[in-house]
């Protein structure tokens, strides 16, 4: 009886392991879509980054700036 116990017990270790194994695909998925999204920020900063250097080099500089 002692063996039985100890059977059923085990039994429900890789369903517990299937439980894990699911959160964890989510958690990647989740993870791949966060980081498409930041590629894609990068991508918007870097533009807006040249967008303010080419203001900055077209205005006229100002007698207190450096």
């Amino acid at each position: 009886m002692q063996y039985d116990h100890a059977h059923t017990r085990n039994q429900s270790t890789p369903n517990h392991e299937s439980v894990i194994s699911k959160y964890e695909s989510v958690i990647s998925k989740y993870e791949s879509v966060i980081s498409k999204y930041e590629s894609v920020i990068s991508k918007y900063e870097s533009v807006i980054s040249k967008y303010e250097s080419a203001v900055r080099w077209l205005q006229p500089v100002a007698p207190g700036d450096a």
